[in-house]
């Protein structure tokens, strides 16, 4: 469970949300769960940090264990919006999709129009290559990798998928 307390924690980094985030999210189901998120972890901003930030010097790889506790102790305020809101099932280490998609459908539609599985799906697939022949990989074990790689998948599924909505919020609120 740990390791996926300290990986989910990436995903709601961007509880931080840019003005146009805020602005869609104002009146809706999900922006008050982001608010009651926001004081439930007292205040504390997610800082919306990334495993590439992490990863960037090849001549200074962290192992698994140090990787692990790095994530744990940067993300422990995000992990407490992700739990607040509902979105991660920490026990079973799942997203709780149907949680997520009925968030986003409070948002109004313009928003979410071009936000699908398969768009988000192909992003996050798009995102994942860029780890595939990174120098740190020879120094995880094949566990690990497979550990690092279902994490990892779920973290950029989220980047996505934020990222998309944001898109979305911009293009609703400048047309």
């Amino acid at each position: 469970m740990l390791r996926f307390v300290a990986i989910c924690s990436l995903m709601v980094g961007s509880v931080y949300m840019s003005e146009d985030m805020m602005a869609c999210m104002e009146g809706t189901q999900l922006g008050s769960k982001i608010m009651g998120a926001w004081e439930a972890c007292e205040g504390d901003m997610a800082t919306g940090r990334r495993m590439k930030s992490l990863l960037r010097n090849a001549d200074d790889c962290p192992s698994m264990d140090d990787l692990l506790t790095q994530l744990e102790e940067q993300y422990a305020v995000d992990v407490c919006y992700l739990d607040n809101m509902g979105w991660v099932n920490l026990g079973e280490e799942v997203f709780n999709k149907d949680v997520i998609a009925e968030d986003l459908a409070s948002l109004p539609a313009e928003v979410i129009t071009d936000v699908s599985e398969d768009s988000v799906a192909q992003c996050a697939e798009e995102a994942m290559a860029e780890y595939t022949n990174h120098p740190c990989a020879n120094n995880f074990s094949e566990d690990e990798i497979a550990i690092l790689t279902k994490y990892l998948t779920m973290v950029e599924q989220y980047e996505c998928l934020r990222s998309q909505v944001e898109s979305g919020c911009e293009a609703y609120l400048s047309g």
